[in-house]
Order: structure tokens, then C-alpha cells, then sequence
């Protein structure tokens, strides 16, 4: 059996790597970065070419019989390609494997040199797991090594003797997801196995059919195995620090609200009782009586914006209300001193937000209101939180009118930190933020994906039957005996 890596990159097709028995077959030493037409006769180039594009197009394997027929081999062979997903900058890749008439599909010494090159080329480590056999048949030598496992297969109870023991489930999940994989699909998992220096490291596996029994059953799965613990710690590390970013912003905002009310509100108000005490002492004529009106009008405007600075940077503890509670108790006490009327109204039932989430919302919730109050002159404000598919949206639609010049403010505008900061919370959990005109306003929708629940994850298909040369046996679903549980952690 002969095995090659092609892959098409701006529409050439070349050779990444062969075994010896490939470059055997067309005759060459060197196929390594050479197209199609410079390794076989044009007539069997273009044919291979074809059966590459239609393999890639589709993304399932196909099959070209009578391939490099000679005077020795009148009938040819057969020649399979299998579309992986591991191709990087825009590169679409398949593995080619080239049998002899009547020889079966199976792994053999070439191909797991073959594979000992294509894992030094991908985003991981290869493996080649035998669901009918439950256990690896090939494994990488790098990838081996890093779980104390042995490279030419290694059997079930092995893998979970290292396995982290909350972790069975997700084995067991993964295990029954690649016995119901179609020709085009990929699944993938996140596990914890114990290295073979004794830590603790994150593999990331990514696998599709590789080989099914004739009754159209999986047979063997070609995974891509990725050590991802770094990249975990750092996102770990990078959500610890938003949160204590956020928790300082919090305390910060609470501070300054403080401040303003403890503070600079009793200023204002001991300008107000100077101002007093001094139109008691003195004699003013009509032209000092505007004067001390505007004054004392100023006075009041200041204090009033004060106090609703100082609420909505301070608001009332929200410590066991859920967001639709925390939403109209704010509400109330910002409408009663800006002089709003903020109705708000939940759509759908409450589900799947985090508390980062509820906390992104309630934040662009306070700030679009401030806006509401700072730049328009409206009356009323329409909020709505709608729960909707697979997703959760905050409304906020004011009665202000259009524009002073007319123009909807676009969210990427360079006008100021309240859009931009409100687009960027919103980015970081995968969301958006849109902006358009209203009934009588301005208009403002914040989205965030929603956590799917677990019985919304459709399980995965069940393979097509086709004909037997494709496909063999293979148990729908597999178990984990209690015996082989690794022992609990110390």
C-alpha cells in the first residue's frame, strides 16, 4: 500500500510527502513540493486531478480505480483520497493511499511513516484509533512519548488509566460521537491525561472516518491530537485578570459615586445656603435678580446631575436579584432622577447567560441610558430583553428624535468612549452591537450568544450506507467498564 499527503493551495496541486512505496509507484525519488503532471503521465494526472477536486469539493473520500496501468499490472490499482482538516493558510489537503487490485484498506509499516510526516507538518499529532478493536492502532512517536504510551497502539483501558477521572464522560461522549460520524463530519473533545512526566496536560483531539466495514459501520478513525495546556493556562490566566479588571472598574465606579454624592453634592449644597444667606444681607436690584436666578438654576441642574451620576455609578446593591430585577430596579431610580419613564419588558424565558454576560448587558443597559439622558431631550425609553433562539438581546429605543445633523451615529464611529466601550465588551463574549434609527429615536441592540443546554446538542449523525467496498462493522455505541477506571486522584 502506497500513502502521500497532496494538498491544493491557489489551485496547484502538489505532493507534501510519500512513503517509499508511492514514490515507488510513479517512478520518482524526489515528489516532495512537485504538481501532478510533473510525477505521472498527463492522461493520469488530469484523472488523479479530477478525483482530487471532486474528494476536496465534496469533502468525503472517493475512489479511482485502474490507476497507472502497465503490461505488468494491466488492471492497476485503486487509489482512495481522503480530505483531512488539518490544512493551514488556506490549504486544502488530502492523503492519498493506493492499494493493489484486491488488497483491502489497512495500516501498514509505510503508512505509519507517512503519518510520522504528516504529524510534524499539522497543527497536531496524528493518531488512528480502531473503534471495532477500542484501541489506537497508530500513534505518533512525539505524541506517545509526551502520555507515556507505546507509538504502535496502545488499548482503551490504557488511555483512561491516564485519564483525569472527571473527565470519563467527556472519553465516553467522544468514543460514541466517532462511531456516528459521516464521511464529512469531525468531532472533537477536550481531555485531561496524565503526561509521562506526571502533570497534568490538556490534549485537544480532532478525528474523522478514516475506513468502514462493508455494512457502512466505522471501522477506524485519523485524528489530530494538539497538546493545548498552554494555551488553556493563558486563557485562564487572561480570564482571571478581565474579572479582576472588571471587579476594579466596579470599585472604582462605586468610589467615584460615592464622592459625587458624600462629596460634591454637599458642596452644592453649601453654595446653595451661602447664596441664600447672602440675598438675606444684601440689597439687589433687578438687573443682580436675573443673575442669582441663573445661579441658583445652575445650582440645582448641577446637583440633579449629580445625583444621577452618583446613581447610576453607585446603584443600589443587586446581591440575589437576576438581571430582569436588577434591570428595573435601576431602572426606577434612574428614570426618578433624570426624569425618564423607562419601561422594561422580557421577551422569551430567562436562560443560558453567564454572569459575565448578565454583567455585560446590565453595564451597556446603565450606559445607553446615560446617553439617553446626557444627548437627547427624550421623555420616555423602551427596553426590551429578549430571549430568542440561540441568542439574548438588550433593546434600548428612546422617543428623542432623529439626530441633531440628521445622521444615525455608526457603532465604529470615532465620537467617543461610550459606543466604543459598550462594542468592545460585547466583542469579547462574541456579541455585536448595532445602532439604527427608531419610530421617534435612536435605537440601540446589544446580542450575545446564548450557552446552549444540553438537550439542545444534537447528537451526530448516523453514515450513509453505500456500497461495501467503503465501509465495514462497527458498534454503534461503546461503554466504559467500571474495571477500568483509573483510580480516584490523591
Amino acid at each position: 500500500m502506497a500513502l502521500a499527503l497532496a494538498e491544493r493551495r491557489s489551485g496547484q496541486i502538489t505532493i507534501i510527502s510519500a512513503c517509499p512505496a508511492f514514490r515507488a509507484l510513479l517512478g520518482c525519488e524526489a515528489v516532495e513540493g512537485r504538481p501532478l503532471d510533473a510525477l505521472a503521465p498527463p492522461h493520469e494526472a488530469g484523472r488523479l486531478q479530477v478525483l482530487i477536486e471532486r474528494s476536496l469539493q465534496g469533502r468525503r473520500p472517493g475512489r479511482m480505480d485502474r490507476f497507472l496501468r502497465t503490461d505488468q499490472r494491466p488492471d492497476g490499482s485503486h487509489i482512495w483520497a481522503f480530505p483531512v482538516e488539518w490544512g493551514a493558510g488556506g490549504a486544502e489537503q488530502v492523503i492519498l493511499q493506493v492499494l493493489p487490485v484486491g488488497r483491502s484498506h489497512h495500516l501498514t509499516s509505510h503508512s505509519e511513516m507517512l503519518f510520522d510526516h504528516l504529524g510534524q507538518i499539522s497543527s497536531g499529532l496524528l493518531y488512528v484509533y480502531d473503534v471495532v478493536e477500542r484501541r489506537t492502532r497508530y500513534m505518533h512517536p512525539q505524541l506517545a512519548e509526551s502520555l507515556g504510551l507505546s507509538p504502535t497502539g496502545a488499548g482503551l483501558a490504557e488511555v483512561q488509566h491516564r485519564l483525569h477521572p472527571d473527565d470519563q464522560q467527556v472519553l465516553q461522549r467522544h468514543l460514541e460521537e466517532m462511531s456516528g460520524l459521516s464521511d464529512h463530519e469531525v468531532c472533537e473533545a477536550q481531555l485531561r491525561l496524565l503526561g509521562a512526566e506526571g502533570d497534568w496536560r490538556i490534549v485537544q483531539s480532532r478525528a474523522r472516518v478514516f475506513s468502514r466495514t462493508p455494512d457502512g459501520a466505522v471501522r477506524r478513525v485519523v485524528g489530530v491530537a494538539s497538546d493545548v495546556t498552554a494555551a488553556v493556562v493563558q486563557a485562564t490566566a487572561l480570564a482571571r485578570a478581565k474579572e479582576d479588571v472588571a471587579r476594579a472598574e466596579l470599585d472604582e465606579r462605586r468610589r467615584i459615586g460615592r464622592e459625587l454624592h458624600d462629596s460634591t453634592a454637599q458642596h452644592l449644597v453649601a453654595i446653595g445656603l451661602s447664596l441664600a444667606a447672602l440675598e438675606r444681607r444684601a440689597v439687589f436690584d433687578e438687573s443682580h435678580q436675573t443673575i442669582l436666578r441663573d445661579i441658583r438654576n445652575a445650582i440645582s441642574a448641577a446637583h440633579r446631575e449629580i445625583r444621577t451620576f452618583s446613581f447610576m455609578l453607585h446603584p443600589p446593591q443587586a446581591g440575589g436579584r437576576d438581571l430582569v430585577e436588577r434591570l428595573r430596579v435601576f431602572a426606577d431610580g434612574f428614570g426618578r432622577r433624570a426624569s425618564l419613564r423607562i419601561s422594561v419588558e422580557v421577551a422569551g424565558q430567562p436562560r443560558g447567560a453567564t454572569s459575565a454576560m448578565e454583567s455585560t448587558l446590565f453595564r451597556i443597559f446603565q450606559e445607553a441610558l446615560m446617553n439617553v439622558h446626557r444627548h437627547t431631550s427624550a421623555r420616555s425609553v423602551r427596553v426590551l430583553l429578549n430571549y430568542v433562539g440561540s441568542e439574548v438581546s438588550l433593546l434600548v429605543e428612546d422617543d428623542g428624535g432623529a439626530p441633531p445633523n440628521g445622521r444615525t451615529p455608526a457603532v465604529d464611529d470615532e465620537t467617543g468612549v461610550g459606543i466604543s466601550s459598550m462594542r468592545g465588551r460585547l466583542i469579547e463574549l462574541g456579541g455585536r452591537l448595532d445602532l439604527e434609527p427608531g419610530d421617534d429615536g435612536l435605537r440601540l441592540r446589544a446580542r450575545l450568544p446564548l450557552q446552549a443546554r444540553p438537550s439542545e446538542i444534537k447528537p451526530a449523525r448516523r453514515p450513509r450506507r453505500v456500497a461495501g467496498e467503503e465501509r465495514s462493522f462497527a458498534p454503534r455505541r461503546l461503554g466504559l467498564d467500571a474495571e477500568r477506571a483509573p483510580p480516584r486522584l490523591a
